[in-house]
C-alpha cells in the first residue's frame, strides 16, 4: 500500500517552533467561581457556546449543570469556597480507616518531635500497619 503524493508531503509536526509540544491538551481545572460563570454562560447562551468560549467539556458542562445549587452554596456559605476546586464527598473514599488514623498519629508524632516525614517514610509505615 503506497501513500498520497500529499500524505508524504505533509510532516507530522509533534513540537512548536518554541520548542513545546503541540497536540496534547493539558487539563484545566477550574475553582467553584469559575465553573458558576461558565455554568451561568451556558444558561443564557448554550452548552455548546460555552464549551467554545472557555474550552471545557459539555460533559463537564452537565455536570456543572446539575451541581449548580451545590456550587451556589459552597461559594456563599464558606470563606474560601470560592477558591475550593471540589464539592464535599468528592476524590477518593478511604478504605481502611482504621490504618488512616493511625497513619495520621504516625505523621503527627514524627513531626512534633521535629523529625521528617516523607513519602518514602510513610508507604514504609503502611506496609506495616
Amino acid at each position: 500500500m503506497s501513500r498520497n503524493s500529499s500524505e508524504s508531503d505533509e510532516e507530522i509536526q509533534l513540537h512548536d517552533d518554541e520548542g513545546g509540544l503541540t497536540g496534547r491538551k493539558r487539563y484545566q481545572s477550574y475553582n467553584a467561581a469559575e465553573k458558576l460563570d461558565i455554568v451561568e454562560w451556558a444558561e443564557r447562551n448554550s452548552i455548546h457556546s460555552a464549551n467554545k468560549k472557555f474550552g471545557v467539556d459539555r460533559k463537564c458542562i452537565k455536570k456543572w449543570i446539575k451541581q449548580k445549587k451545590e456550587l451556589q452554596q459552597l461559594v456563599n456559605l464558606t470563606a474560601h469556597g470560592a477558591k475550593r476546586k471540589r464539592l464535599d464527598g468528592g476524590g477518593r473514599r478511604v478504605e481502611h480507616m482504621e490504618i488512616d488514623q493511625k497513619l495520621a498519629e504516625y505523621i503527627k508524632e514524627k513531626r512534633k518531635n521535629k523529625l521528617p516525614v516523607s513519602r518514602r517514610i510513610i508507604s514504609n509505615q503502611a506496609a506495616q500497619l
